[in-house]
């Protein structure tokens, strides 16, 4: 995911899989495509909804729209006991030479919510298709589900650090100044979003190498070399996660906008953002595996 966009990039092969006719296989391809969707998705429609009897709706209108992908019906009733039609997926239509897979799923929420107004004669006192009744604020929204992409994939990279590697973890946290990230070093349970973006601590203030070294006992090298050990254990977490929303050629630049949006929390990934710029795309697009 970028800055730029609200939806994740989806490769055509997803897609493919979502409409393979072998159940297990079309079924773990839908489970990933809601696993990524889900969230734009809720907030595309809280900022359409917003201050009308529908807000308090949006959780069901986004698996009624999901069904709607899956098959083509608008509303789902539990007494529906009507022969079922054959389903139609929308996503039959998709032209991947016309558009973009988040442009298209954009439209069909445009129709989905046309259909759904007319369906159920709902009269909510504003037009859910009119894209300029969200204007700024779905903007606004895709930068927030960027943001809050960005900090779920590095905390679990430093989670998958810490029960690997809680050495490294601890050095690197301490030298951060992010110790106060983590609740539980025994689970590595870290803060919630809320509150790892709040105003941080007054004692969560970077030490140096030395003074690390000092109280662990340590050589300032060991320091030094736990600390390079886990940068590259993060980066290497992250990079393999941005391989799995975006092709080849768009790794480093997604892996950029990633970084970025670290910055405010870990400053220091400002450093290794121009290095990544300088190295170029074979430097972040290396070994896909976390270790």
């Amino acid at each position: 995911m970028t800055r730029r966009e609200i939806f994740p990039t989806t490769h055509p092969s997803l897609v493919g899989r979502m409409l393979d006719r072998d159940t297990a296989i079309r079924d773990h391809a839908w489970s990933e495509f809601i696993r990524r969707y889900e969230e734009p998705l809720s907030f595309c429609l809280q900022a359409r909804v917003r201050g009308t009897p529908l807000a308090a709706e949006v959780d069901d209108l986004i698996w009624d729209f999901l069904g709607y992908l899956f098959d083509g019906r608008t509303t789902r009733r539990a007494d529906d006991r009507g022969p079922a039609a054959e389903p139609h997926s929308p996503l039959d239509s998709w032209d991947r030479d016309r558009g973009s897979m988040r442009a298209f799923v954009q439209g069909v929420l445009h129709n989905f919510l046309r259909s759904w107004q007319r369906t159920t004669r709902r009269h909510v006192g504003v037009d859910l298709t009119d894209p300029d009744a969200a204007g700024a604020r779905e903007v606004d929204a895709g930068v927030e589900i960027d943001r809050r992409w960005a900090f779920r994939t590095f905390t679990l990279a430093l989670q998958r650090l810490g029960a690997k590697h809680p050495e490294r973890a601890n050095v690197w946290l301490e030298l951060q100044g992010l110790s106060w990230l983590v609740v539980d070093r025994a689970t590595w349970t870290v803060q919630s979003y809320a509150d790892a973006t709040a105003d941080r601590p007054i004692e969560s203030a970077p030490c140096s190498a030395d003074e690390l070294a000092q109280r662990l006992g340590l050589a300032t090298g060991t320091i030094h070399n736990r600390k390079l050990d886990a940068n590259r254990f993060l980066l290497t977490y992250l990079v393999a996660e941005t391989k799995r929303y975006h092709a080849p050629d768009q790794v480093r630049t997604a892996l950029l906008d990633t970084l970025r949006l670290l910055i405010p929390l870990v400053p220091e990934l400002g450093t290794l953002v121009r290095q990544i710029a300088d190295r170029g795309n074979d430097s972040a697009s290396g070994s896909s595996s976390t270790e």
